[in-house]
């Protein structure tokens, strides 16, 4: 399998992205993708291309409260989603790279601590697309929506829309070095 590299990050390579996954989905015989979608765009862009029901879809949010009371995922666009693709499945859970060591920073306290530490070395050596991809592993293990021992897919992107995907075999966060990113479909270089 060719790993692609975007020249620009950011939501024009969201087909792209999308459709390179699909392409990996098929040649290593994987059905578990994983979407990341704030505003519910990219989780319809996905269900058009992994529209067959062979693929278990799960769409991860914004943990509820991420910006504002509640989820930043329209219930609209939600609904339109499980009309057209019933068996989609909806995540919303605490950001594994966030969580309660979050509210240190956000109280103004200036202590950033290790769990924030990993997310932001993530972010910088590797771009924003592949912490997330990473962190959505991490979420669905501990949710109980992905078997721990089989590869899945994890489609994320750099603000909006979607401009990475990696291969990844998942983990629980208890057990993160279990965890292993193993092929990376696609993301963009400049980041």
């Amino acid at each position: 399998m060719k790993s692609t590299y975007f020249d620009k990050k950011g939501r024009e390579n969201t087909q792209k992205a999308l459709k390179l996954a699909l392409e990996a989905a098929k040649e290593l015989n994987i059905n578990t993708i994983v979407i990341s979608s704030t505003t519910g765009q990219s989780a319809l862009e996905a269900i058009k291309i992994f529209h067959e029901e062979s693929y278990q879809v799960i769409i991860v949010t914004h943990q509820d409260g991420f910006r504002e009371i509640g989820n930043e995922l329209p219930i609209e666009i939600m609904e339109e989603i499980l009309r057209s693709r019933p068996n989609t499945i909806f995540h919303t859970g605490t950001h594994a790279f966030a969580g309660l060591e979050r509210s240190f920073r956000l109280a103004q306290v200036n202590t950033m601590l290790p769990i924030e530490m990993i997310a932001i070395t993530l972010r910088r050596c590797f771009g924003e697309g592949t912490k997330v991809t990473l962190e959505m592993a991490i979420m669905v293990s501990d949710a109980g929506l992905v078997d721990p021992t089989s590869e899945i897919i994890c489609v994320a992107g750099t603000g909006r829309g979607l401009d990475t995907a990696w291969v990844i075999k998942p983990s629980y966060s208890h057990k993160l070095f279990d965890l292993k990113m193993k092929v990376p479909i696609c993301k963009p270089k400049n980041f």
